[in-house]
């Protein structure tokens, strides 16, 4: 597995967010499509900016996310089409209202997608992921979150 590119479809607060070109994230689009991709640096840089490489494409942006608490399904298959999308969201939702945990925003979730376009649709995985808020988390979840660096 590799590391996540990370979408976020336009709308809402995303559409604040300056859209990164990425060529192979574009390729695999659906025709139409407007968002932000991200992809995560290896923490063998740092996080000085100063030691980050510079990207070439004026439209790709560096920048610090701060941590946060998030709730994934994650499952494997092709690349999920907005139906499959909403449905594995729609789970998460669920699960973190029968758990007492609060979303941060209920309009807003994550795509993370591990794999290339190119690999076998049973090797690719997926995750669905919605912020919440730490201070609603069960105790021993919030105790892991505090030990892990999140934000008391």
């Amino acid at each position: 597995m590799t590391a996540p590119v990370m979408t976020q479809e336009a709308g809402g607060d995303a559409a604040a967010a300056a859209p990164a070109a990425a060529a192979a994230a574009a390729a695999d689009a659906p025709p139409g499509w407007s968002g932000t991709v991200q992809f995560p640096l290896p923490s063998e840089h740092g996080l000085d900016p100063a030691a980050l490489p510079r990207p070439d494409d004026p439209r790709v942006r560096l920048r610090l996310v701060p941590a946060r608490a998030l709730a994934a399904l994650r499952w494997r298959g092709a690349q999920p089409d907005a139906a499959r999308v909403a449905a594995a969201e729609a789970a998460v939702r669920r699960a973190l209202a029968v758990a007492g945990v609060s979303p941060v925003d209920p309009r807003r979730r994550h795509l993370w997608q591990y794999d290339p376009p190119f690999s076998p649709p049973y090797m690719r995985e997926n995750e669905v992921l919605v912020e919440v808020d730490p201070s609603t988390l069960p105790a021993g979840a919030r105790a892991a979150w505090e030990a892990a660096g999140g934000a008391g």
